[in-house]
């Protein structure tokens, strides 16, 4: 596997491969590494000649200093199990290799997609997220990016994103990955004990009945149910459940019109889970 950290090298190993025809497939990642970036290796490995991985926590998306300094940080244990999926390169740059001393914060226009769900509670996550893909994409010009959709509000950010700055990478969303009590994959996990982490299936089970209430047409009854199936589970707290169209993110109460999906964030005990489910 090459390791790099320079942005020169990076590029020119990219440049060689697709000089020789080769397809490269592309993994952005904060590192911390569990079965759900594996998937999407994995799917870039059955799509693409060649697999691309970067491992960089992005200081500009993060709203709260304490979450950045806090993000876990396992470099050694990411590096084995990308040895053992057969990822061809790493890109695990610097800071300054992302934003030199030079590089001046971008505003991008994304229609509104920024303001609402997380971006409601986030000011300027979305912003963050933007810049940083912005310069990773021209540093790994691949033929394909993978994104799973536990982070849906970001695939939809980042579609605007590609066509607004005319990035010719396809994105390629990816299902979500779950442990098996049905909670969603994700590095936030590692925050919760033993014991919550095998309660917590009950975000993903109370989905999965509203869906079943929305397929009956009983819609407040199925928003009712879920509100209050997180309620009566201790140290649950019920952040956002929002019903929107998936290409605009605007929510809506027509339920019976198609392309919709649930999404939520809980948190439980401390910690924000991220969750959805399509509901047509």
């Amino acid at each position: 596997m090459h390791y790099q950290k320079n942005e020169n090298d990076t590029l020119a190993q990219i440049n060689v491969w697709k000089r020789n025809g080769f397809t490269v497939g592309f993994v952005p990642t904060m590192g911390a590494l569990h079965e759900g970036h594996l998937s999407l290796i994995r799917k870039s490995k059955e799509e693409n000649d060649k697999t691309v991985c970067s491992i960089f926590v992005n200081p500009t998306q993060f709203t709260e200093k304490s979450d950045f300094a806090t993000y876990p940080k396992t470099l050694s244990s990411d590096i084995n199990l990308l040895l053992k999926e057969g990822v061809d390169m790493l890109f695990n740059p610097a800071a300054k290799t992302i934003y030199p001393p030079d590089y001046k914060t971008k505003q991008y226009d994304l229609a509104g997609l920024d303001k609402n769900l997380e971006g409601h509670l986030r000011p300027g996550h979305f912003q963050g997220v933007c810049n940083v893909l912005d310069r990773l994409f021209k540093i790994v010009p691949a033929d394909r990016a993978y994104f799973g959709q536990k982070d849906f509000q970001q695939t939809v950010v980042v579609f605007h994103l590609c066509k607004l700055l005319g990035i010719q990478t396809d994105v390629v969303v990816c299902p979500i990955i779950r442990e098996e009590n049905g909670l969603a994959m994700s590095s936030r996990n590692n925050r919760l004990t033993d014991e919550l982490r095998k309660n917590a299936g009950f975000i993903f089970s109370s989905l999965i009945q509203l869906k079943q209430y929305f397929k009956q047409g009983n819609f407040k009854q199925g928003i009712d149910s879920f509100i209050k199936n997180i309620s009566e589970h201790d140290g649950a707290n019920l952040e956002y459940l929002k019903i929107v169209n998936m290409q605009s993110l605007q929510e809506t109460d027509n339920y019976e019109q198609k392309s919709k999906i649930a999404l939520t964030v809980v948190n439980y005990h401390g910690v924000r889970l991220l969750d959805n489910i399509r509901l047509d």
